[in-house]
């Protein structure tokens, strides 16, 4: 049985706790506003509640009344990014943060310091040598019923960029991409075969747990031509009414050097199936880099 899901927060909350304080930078009429989840409470509420109803439509989640969890709420707790409406009052896509560097200054690596971490193990030297100058992003969404939900994915880069502006430490994003029970077995077997073929070689920094792992079959040689380009995925999840998940051609687009470690299947979010990447900061193609990063 369906928990029910609690109403939205009335815009006028949001209006007065995004504030100028929050605001990162802005994409057209949208705002992009970056804080610590307690300091807006009511924005953190409808974040839960567009996670929640999002989750759902896929067939995945936790199947509760807003979908908040430990790193949200407690330390070391996730930076909040949010792009907002501010015309009509409307969160339109969200995501949640964590400089892994600040984090290890005072945390251990655990399940509860980086949602990762629940899923995979990390190698000493991705420990050693390149966790502390990268990000972790996860819980991304867009707001499907957001007036301006198409520019959704495009305000996240804006965000993005702004955190390597206030960040200039920080060299990578790292982080999930979900691939949720509504795609076909099939489906899932291809686009881990592309990500491993053209994204894979010298990615070791991450390998799914024990409890974790995912057994896909080899792939055959029909899905082996499905993976030649990118064109021929696209054209291959188009012939067979598939879709490559959003975010994950937004990432391939913006970074041909993305680097794709390991999939794990995480049973705390409705048995969906998890790809960990790498998002290297100096391989984001230059059309990127001067729409969303070399700008302010």
């Amino acid at each position: 049985m369906s928990t029910e899901i609690i109403d939205a927060v009335d815009p006028d909350v949001l209006r007065a706790e995004l504030t100028g304080e929050t605001r990162l930078t802005g994409f057209h009429d949208l705002e992009v506003h970056m804080f610590d989840g307690p300091d807006c409470p009511g924005v953190l509420r409808e974040i839960g509640r567009i996670r929640e109803t999002e989750y759902r439509r896929e067939g995945a989640g936790r199947n509760q009344a807003l979908d908040l969890d430990r790193h949200d709420t407690e330390a070391p707790r996730y930076a909040q990014i949010v792009s907002f409406d501010r015309e009509v009052g409307e969160l339109v896509a969200m995501y949640r943060a964590m400089h892994c560097g600040r984090m290890l200054e005072a945390h251990e690596l655990s399940c509860r310091s980086l949602r990762t971490a629940c899923l995979f193990d990390f190698t000493p030297d991705f420990v050693a040598t390149q966790l502390s100058t990268v990000v972790e992003l996860g819980r991304s969404v867009v707001n499907r019923k957001a007036r301006r939900a198409i520019q959704g994915l495009f305000s996240v880069w804006s965000g993005l960029g702004a955190l390597v502006r206030a960040w200039p430490e920080i060299d990578a994003f790292f982080g999930n991409v979900t691939f949720y029970r509504s795609l076909p077995e099939r489906a899932v077997r291809v686009l881990w075969h592309y990500l491993c073929r053209h994204h894979g070689e010298g990615a070791r920094g991450l390998s799914a747990r024990d409890g974790c792992l995912v057994a896909l079959e080899p792939p055959g040689p029909d899905e082996v031509q499905c993976t030649e380009t990118f064109d021929s995925l696209v054209a291959c999840a188009s012939r067979e009414g598939w879709q490559i998940p959003p975010i994950l051609v937004s990432y391939l687009k913006a970074c041909p050097g993305l680097q794709a470690f390991d999939i794990a299947m995480d049973a705390d979010f409705g048995d969906t199936v998890e790809a960990a990447i790498l998002v290297p900061v100096d391989r984001v193609t230059r059309k990127t880099r001067r729409r969303f990063i070399d700008t302010d």
